[in-house]
């Protein structure tokens, strides 16, 4: 018997637990005009956008007051005061993780920043490109398709694909789906 899974994309749960800056990029093409406006007024200065009105808001973004709660709704928040309230949280947690992208070794050291912090900025910007252009919906749809699906052969290559392929493996045995031995072909080049 194959596990469904669960339909996420109607609740509010989901949206309350994403980053509402990734959720009004990730709704943006399905805004209306006006509302879209807002959207572009929010993103072009979240800092300001959290200190100001919603009369300030709809002002710089030319709409009236009530578009302005149309989009908070429209972004899956209750209201305006509960899209301010996630966006200070977004703020903050972006502040809070660059930040940390600063430090210059372990805290009480006057050590120059090490090499690897380079290596370790450039991944994290490379994941944040990735994570801007993940449509959270097509996510969700290939998810439902793939729970139901009665077959699905997942091909890896690379040199991490034996931990892929051991972590799909456990992965399918925790979900219940099934998992059959993987054979390894090598082609000559």
């Amino acid at each position: 018997m194959q596990n469904a899974a669960p339909d996420i994309s109607s609740t509010n749960e989901h949206s309350e637990s994403q980053d509402i800056i990734a959720e009004i990029k990730g709704r943006y093409s399905n805004l209306s005009p006006a509302e879209q406006a807002v959207a572009d007024a929010i993103l072009s200065d979240v800092s300001a956008a959290v200190a100001a009105s919603n009369a300030e808001i709809a002002l710089r973004a030319a709409v009236s007051e009530p578009t302005v709660t149309r989009f908070c709704r429209s972004v899956g928040c209750a209201g305006v005061r509960d899209f301010k309230v996630r966006l200070t949280r977004s703020l903050v947690v972006g502040e809070l993780f660059l930040a940390s992208d600063k430090r210059t070794g372990p805290p009480n050291s006057d050590a120059a920043t090490p090499f690897w912090s380079s290596i370790f900025n450039e991944a994290h910007l490379a994941l944040r490109e990735v994570e801007a252009q993940l449509d959270p919906k097509a996510v969700q749809q290939a998810g439902a398709l793939i729970a139901k699906a009665g077959r699905c052969v997942v091909v890896v290559m690379g040199g991490s694909s034996a931990s892929l392929r051991m972590k799909l493996r456990c992965a399918s045995s925790d979900t219940g789906f099934r998992s059959l031995p993987a054979t390894i072909h090598i082609w000559p080049e």
